[in-house]
């Protein structure tokens, strides 16, 4: 009996999140959705399960359970033809939005920039145009953050100047590796709290 009222109860303070996860390609969209995924499962890190990711070529659907929080994640592909489906995603199925960076890769920082910025107008539109009252919120994921000559949290807020350009946002940042679930913890416990 006290298994049965326990289940009910977490029941009612069950929270669902749908988080669609954009980027640019090999910014390690799919690897953040698999260590999700896999971390709220085993809540031990097996790096044997990275080594079957493939870059997402559409939409990739992963489920999440952690505390008392559950819910989808939608992997988006981050090619060019792909990047048009983004606010679609994120008006139809999006609680939190994430865009991810790597802060290894320098040569694409502009681009990811420009790439973010389009990607924060999509979510200002859905704001906008929201009749529900739904708010996305944004989470900034600078991932990589374990390669060798990765860009600060703080440089790359710099570099993206994101802060400026849309402040009626609130905006947060994580930084992680994937590959390695640093930051995927914290980054679990913030959705926790939202």
């Amino acid at each position: 009996m006290g298994q049965w009222l326990t289940t009910l109860l977490n029941q009612f303070h069950q929270k669902d999140l749908d988080i669609c996860i954009c980027g640019l390609p090999e910014s390690g969209k799919s690897t953040l959705t698999k260590a999700i995924t896999s971390y709220t499962q085993n809540q031990t890190a097996s790096q044997h399960i990275f080594a079957s990711i493939k870059p997402s070529v559409s939409v990739q659907l992963g489920k999440f359970h952690f505390g008392r929080v559950r819910g989808c994640i939608y992997d988006i592909a981050g090619q060019i033809d792909q990047q048009q489906t983004w606010k679609q995603y994120v008006s139809l199925y999006s609680d939190v939005a994430i865009f991810v960076i790597d802060t290894a890769n320098h040569a694409k920082f502009d681009m990811a920039k420009r790439r973010l910025h389009e990607f924060l107008r999509h979510v200002m539109g859905v704001k906008e145009e929201a009749t529900t009252g739904k708010d996305v919120r944004v989470i900034i994921v600078f991932n990589k953050i374990d390669v060798e000559g990765h860009a600060s949290a703080q440089e790359m807020e710099t570099i993206l100047d994101y802060g400026q350009t849309f402040p009626e946002l609130q905006i947060v940042t994580k930084e992680t590796s994937a590959v390695q679930w640093k930051g995927i913890g914290e980054l679990l416990d913030f959705l926790v709290h939202l």
